[in-house]
């Protein structure tokens, strides 16, 4: 099985808006302000928010200006601040986000589960948040196997701590907005609960295993 690619993105042409052109040889690179430029990104760092609509045979320069350009009219200037605020870079928040939208069961979930995952940031734990393990396996369906899990990958936050390189998937606005202020809360954990469909949190571990313990998610 192979990794889910990165995109670099290479582009010829850009549209009138307040980006940066960097001259490489051969191409022109569009820097988007809010983001961390490393040069090699994955393309959900920019897929976000909101629905997007593509012709056959639109240039790839096209396409991504649009999204880049979605991308930055949905970022408000109070969004910025709390970016700026946190000490995570835009990318890093996108990044947060997109875990945020794979894990949540609905809405209200959203804050919550953000709560966990800069909980654990600031103890140095491992997210253990399988949807990144899933990340490198796209055609994967059902709970990620032993052997995914032990696979020694910076996607693997079962073992590997910190944030995965790049988002996992295009987060919405609530996620965004979830990943720039989190609920506050002493929650170290979360569970889906089977019958519900939702989550539920813990500040144990003993609370945590204990109630997985009832679940059977096959």
């Amino acid at each position: 099985m192979e990794a889910q690619p990165k995109c670099n993105l290479i582009i010829d042409s850009c549209c009138d808006l307040p980006f940066e052109v960097i001259d490489r040889p051969g191409v022109q690179l569009l820097e988007f302000p809010y983001i961390d430029e490393k040069g090699e990104h994955s393309d959900d760092l920019y897929r976000t928010i909101t629905p997007h609509e593509f012709y056959e045979g639109m240039p790839a320069a096209t396409a991504i200006n649009k999204l880049l350009e979605v991308f930055h009219y949905k970022m408000t200037a109070e969004m910025l601040e709390w970016q700026e605020e946190s000490g995570y870079t835009m990318r890093e928040i996108v990044t947060i986000a997109s875990m945020i939208e794979k894990e949540a069961a609905n809405d209200t979930e959203q804050y919550t589960i953000a709560s966990v995952i800069y909980n654990r940031l600031k103890k140095d734990w491992p997210l253990q948040i399988d949807s990144t393990t899933l990340y490198e396996y796209p055609d994967h369906e059902g709970a990620p196997t032993a052997e995914m899990l032990a696979k020694d990958s910076p996607y693997n936050t079962r073992i590997s701590k910190g944030l995965p390189p790049s988002p996992i998937c295009s987060p919405g606005i609530t996620s965004i907005r979830a990943a720039l202020q989190p609920s506050s809360t002493n929650y170290m954990y979360y569970a889906l609960n089977t019958a519900t469909g939702q989550h539920e949190f813990f500040k144990t571990a003993d609370a945590f295993n204990a109630f997985v313990a009832t679940q059977n998610y096959g």
